[in-house]
């Protein structure tokens, strides 16, 4: 048994407007889509996304509601609508009645699911519009783009009298190659930003700047030891090997007008400015 994130969206990701519970366009094959994807199933939701159905259960479809209010929760095969307080049911949900799980919103259970739990399959309708200067307070779908990867194109269209916008069905799943991808991204980027700190670092005139624990300060920003020991060594033997200015590093090992503190505040403001993109890739992934 599976469990599936199924959504629509438009090309820039908006789902629907935050409290409100007006589709944003008219598309049928989308909603005959879901049908036939979450029927017979378990559909999985937030309690906002609840009460836009007008606190009523999809029929033919066992329904979970994700609640803040403390619920005790008893999954019995007599039911059909169950309210929980966190996803960990998820797991029993499909022991019990052995069914696929499809979670269906909102923005937030998005968030919670792709952050929680293992997903297997995201069915993503994109919708052929751009909807964030018509929106006055949108709600998106993000899904992290270093762990899934499309698989498939289940199916597209054309505007018609039922659809408003054109459209296509994308079928993506977890990816192992392209998180190699990213991993190897950030390696490398890593070493361009360790490469270009060291250059900073030698090319700072050491009566105008001095670093104090240098060392700790490189094994702040991610140097390992060797690679510590190896830079250190070199120095000392008077070696210039990034093309900049050397200076002597035991001077700068045992004097400073920055303490350990402030120079890492200092190295950490250089890895913002000039190596952004780096952190914004660590922190996603």
């Amino acid at each position: 048994m599976d469990t599936n994130i199924i959504v629509a969206c438009s090309v820039d990701g908006i789902i629907g407007e935050k409290g409100s519970s007006k589709l944003l366009w008219k598309q049928k094959a989308d909603m005959a889509f879901f049908k036939e994807k979450t029927t017979n199933q378990i559909v999985v939701m937030g309690n906002n996304t609840f009460k836009s159905m007008g606190s009523k259960p999809l029929k033919n479809r066992i329904n979970v509601v994700v609640t803040r209010e403390p619920v005790e929760v008893d999954i019995t095969l007599d039911k059909e609508l169950f309210y929980v307080n966190d996803l960990r049911c998820i797991d029993k949900l499909k022991e019990v009645f052995n069914r696929d799980v499809y979670i269906i919103g909102g923005e937030s259970i998005y968030d919670l699911a792709l952050q929680t739990v293992d997903i297997d399959n995201i069915y993503q309708t994109v919708i052929d519009a751009v909807l964030e200067n018509i929106c006055e307070n949108p709600a998106y779908f993000n899904y992290p783009l270093s762990r899934y990867a499309i698989k498939d194109k289940v199916k597209n269209g054309i505007p018609d009298e039922d659809n408003e916008y054109g459209y296509e069905i994308l079928l993506l799943q977890p990816s192992d190659e392209l998180l190699k991808l990213f991993d190897k991204c950030i390696v490398e980027e890593m070493h361009r930003f360790k490469i270009g700190l060291l250059k900073h670092i030698e090319k700072t005139e050491i009566n105008t700047i001095k670093f104090h624990h240098i060392d700790r300060i490189l094994l702040d920003c991610g140097f390992t030891s060797d690679e510590i020991l190896k830079w250190l060594h070199w120095h000392n033997q008077g070696h210039n090997v990034m093309g900049c200015i050397p200076f002597d590093m035991s001077e700068c090992l045992g004097v400073g007008m920055f303490n350990s503190n402030e120079s890492t505040i200092e190295i950490q403001k250089l890895l913002v400015e000039e190596f952004k993109d780096v952190v914004n890739l660590r922190i996603q992934l």
